[in-house]
């Protein structure tokens, strides 16, 4: 299995150079996939037959879908830009097209062509709008990631290899596992 550093090196963005936190929500994405793991393990172990199979096709479709949305979602810092890990695709934002970075509820990264969301760097609405029982306005707080990524766009943004256009690349292993659970999983309802 290769390093995230190795898959950095391969797209053409250098070195790692920081993984921002993601969501505490991440944990909890683990802990269901082994639960699932777990549940798949005993399906097998009674037999599979068509009511086994479709539960091992749930379950498949349902562990994938929990990676894709809690485990998946991750924002790293190489040095010719941010890859942003999203659902089902990877966008790869060179340090140069970076205008503004701000969070809200998901890290909203503005470049000259579009806007870039990422759901690893959540801030809930609770946390940004209560503080002592009392509603606050906290847009205008400081905030330690956007601080890190803006760091890092001024530092790097002039580098040849910085210049390079945004580029999205869908996440074709996750998107496949998560058809053959459901095509598996239709089979096996049919099947039945």
């Amino acid at each position: 299995m290769e390093s995230s550093d190795d898959a950095g090196r391969q797209a053409g963005m250098g070195r790692e150079l920081e993984r921002f936190p993601a969501s505490p929500g991440r944990w909890f994405g683990v802990g269901v996939i082994i639960v699932a793991a777990v549940l798949a393990a005993d399906i097998a172990r009674r037999g599979i037959d068509a009511n086994g199979a479709l539960g091992l096709a749930a379950l498949l479709a349902g562990a994938a879908g929990i990676y894709m949305v809690m485990v998946r979602p991750q924002a790293i810092a190489y040095a010719a830009g941010l890859r942003v890990k999203r659902l089902a695709s990877d966008v790869d934002v060179p340090w140069s097209r970076i205008e503004r970075a701000e969070r809200r509820q998901t890290l909203r990264i503005e470049t000259d062509s579009g806007i870039v969301h990422c759901v690893a760097a959540p801030r809930s609405a609770r946390a940004m709008l209560i503080s002592g029982g009392k509603w606050v306005d906290r847009t205008k707080q400081r905030d330690g990631t956007v601080d890190r990524i803006m760091e890092y766009s001024i530092e790097h943004g002039e580098d040849p290899a910085a210049q390079a256009p945004v580029m999205t690349r869908w996440a074709w292993p996750e998107i496949t596992v998560l058809a053959i659970a459901v095509v598996g999983g239709l089979i096996a309802w049919l099947a039945r």
